[in-house]
This record gives structure tokens, C-alpha cells and sequence, in this order.
């Protein structure tokens, strides 16, 4: 794994790292326990197991933030590369979740910001809960768009 420290006064040091596909099976339990909250907010549009089978071909990445004193998962990011038809990359945040997120979310952004950009990405988009922007409101990010759900019930009548 290619591992970055992320230190933190009051709460010690996390690493960060990228996950291979040999390793996916390696942490999956501890990465699916997180995915499962985060999955369950896009109201059936995805599952854990759909993330894994992207990570493993390759379509998404799946990154682990981990205690180093304890080695225990305290946060999941997942990404893919969107290359749009104008041909502009953006590395789209899929999820981000975990515990103490506070300890480490900034640091892990920043990380991210360099990632992409060795992986010729223009930048970094993402969808997520409106808490989000408190983390990066203050880093020349801008607030586009909100998005807005509604599902229509489902009735046993036919049409």
C-alpha cells in the first residue's frame, strides 16, 4: 500500500493509503462496515458490494485511512476519474465516511488535490451530505449545485 501519515495532536497518527486489488479482499470487511452507511444514503443507487467489484476492476479506488498504533479502519474514501466529453478529468469524491473525520478529512483532501493532479485531473468534484462543506468551504471550493430527491411510492396497480 502506499501509505501517507496523517498526524494529529489530540488523537495520534493516521495513515493513509491506496488499496490494490490484491489487498481489496484483505480489508474489505473493515472498509464494507463503512460503505454500508454510506450506500444506504444513496437510496438504492448503489451497494458495497458494487463498489467492490468497481475497485477490483479497476473502475474506482478504494483508499483506507487507518490508526497506525492500532492498525483499525477509521475511514473509507472512494474515487473514480471522470473524463468528460470536453475531455476535462475530475477526480469525483464517490464517499467519504468514517469515524473522526475531523482528525483527518483535510489532510486527506489535500492528499487527494496531489493525487490527482499526478494523474492529469483538472480537479476534484464531489456529491455528498451538506456537513461536507464545512471541511472545505474555506479552500477556493465552490458550492455549484444541491441535489434534491424525490421517489415516487410504489403501487402494486397496474398502469
Amino acid at each position: 500500500m502506499n501509505d501517507v501519515a496523517l498526524k494529529n495532536e489530540a488523537s495520534g497518527e493516521y495513515n493513509f493509503s491506496i488499496v490494490n486489488n490484491d489487498e481489496l479482499v484483505l480489508v474489505w470487511e473493515g472498509a464494507k462496515k463503512y460503505l454500508e452507511k454510506s450506500c444506504k444514503r444513496s437510496n438504492g443507487r448503489i451497494r458495497p458490494e458494487d463498489i467492490f467489484y468497481d475497485c477490483l476492476n479497476g473502475s474506482h479506488r478504494l483508499w483506507i485511512v487507518f490508526d497506525t498504533g492500532s492498525f483499525d479502519i477509521k475511514g473509507i474514501v472512494v474515487t473514480q476519474k471522470v473524463i468528460y466529453p470536453t475531455g476535462k478529468a475530475m477526480l469525483s469524491l464517490e464517499h467519504i465516511t468514517g469515524n473522526n473525520m475531523e482528525d483527518w478529512v483535510e489532510t486527506l483532501i489535500e492528499e487527494l488535490e496531489v493525487v490527482g493532479k499526478r494523474d492529469g485531473c483538472d480537479g476534484i468534484e464531489g456529491i455528498g451530505r451538506a456537513g461536507f462543506w464545512n471541511w472545505i468551504k474555506d479552500k477556493d471550493w465552490k458550492k455549484l449545485a444541491v441535489f434534491f430527491e424525490y421517489n415516487f411510492e410504489v403501487k402494486d396497480e397496474k398502469i
